[in-house]
């Protein structure tokens, strides 16, 4: 759903006809889009609370500190205040609904391709056998096609320290 959404909402933007969205089903696919995203950030990103026993979780499937050390290959800046942002404007009635709209833009190919690349390590890192039956193909079949192709993944240097080749 996430990344159906996201391509939705971006054709929106930069397609053939931008804006030709009607705006509730617009809005129900950022709705969708924000939803879906602070489920599968929580499932990526979360540790264990006592008080959600149940909530699944990535560090479930590893031994301990061995997800949190491959996830440290993700850059996550992009959901620096997501979580509050999400309640706030998707999740509870608030008065930060009331930010123009320019304060509500969501940054959903940033977003995608952050859970994507995690997504990515998680398949590529968790013993098929804890998966059940179909997980992984299901998986791929709903994601970008990118993410199914072998890439080196790098990230710049800090700019402050080093000059950017």
């Amino acid at each position: 759903m996430l990344f159906q959404v996201a391509d939705a909402l971006r054709d929106d933007i930069q397609g053939d006809a931008p804006g030709a969205m009607p705006w509730a089903t617009r809005m129900a696919c950022i709705e969708a889009f924000v939803i879906h995203a602070r489920v599968l950030r929580a499932f990526l990103w979360d540790p264990p609370r006592k008080g959600f026993p149940d909530d699944a979780l990535a560090v479930d499937f590893f031994d301990d500190g061995v997800w949190e050390a491959i996830r440290e290959n993700v850059q996550d800046g992009s959901f620096e205040g997501f979580r509050a942002r999400a309640g706030a404007e998707i999740a509870h009635l608030s008065y930060r609904r009331t930010l123009g709209a320019t304060d509500r833009e969501w940054r959903f190919d940033v977003i995608a391709g952050v859970i994507g690349n995690a997504m990515r390590l998680f398949l590529a890192n968790v013993s098929g056998d804890l998966l059940c039956t179909g997980f992984e193909e299901r998986l791929r079949a709903t994601w970008p096609t990118y993410l199914n192709h072998s890439i080196a993944m790098s990230f710049p240097p800090n700019c402050d320290e080093a000059p950017a080749h």
